[in-house]
């Protein structure tokens, strides 16, 4: 994955897809919601590259996705404590759902090209 190149557009188009964000929207079309979490996204993005992910890698941008999910995105933990309410949503919730998509989506653009465990 990490030797499968994406190009900046491409990743954009990946985060916005994952945030159900249409491509063409103007900032002014999405919600402070939804556009605070693709910058977020942006930011995951960065700090994995700056931890050593390839830029501009499918790699790189599972790994934004992994970082948001699991550690950046806000959690809703009613009487959990909250890292037992993020770990939750990380491996059950909508944090696994989020992840689990990223997978559908990159997985197409590295078959011919890596190998798969069945």
């Amino acid at each position: 994955m990490a030797g499968v190149e994406m190009s900046a557009q491409q990743i954009s188009e990946f985060f916005k897809t994952i945030l159900e964000i249409p491509f063409d929207a103007k900032k002014d079309d999405i919600s402070s919601r939804k556009y605070n979490q693709f910058l977020e996204l942006g930011q995951a993005y960065s700090t994995s590259v700056r931890e050593g992910a390839e830029k501009n890698s499918v790699w790189a941008a599972l790994q934004a996705v992994t970082r948001y999910a699991d550690h950046d995105r806000s959690v809703q933990k009613g009487s959990q404590r909250e890292d037992v309410a993020r770990f939750n949503s990380a491996q059950f919730g909508t944090g696994d759902a989020i992840k689990g998509k990223a997978m559908q989506l990159l997985l197409p653009m590295v078959k011919d090209k890596v190998l798969i465990a069945a």
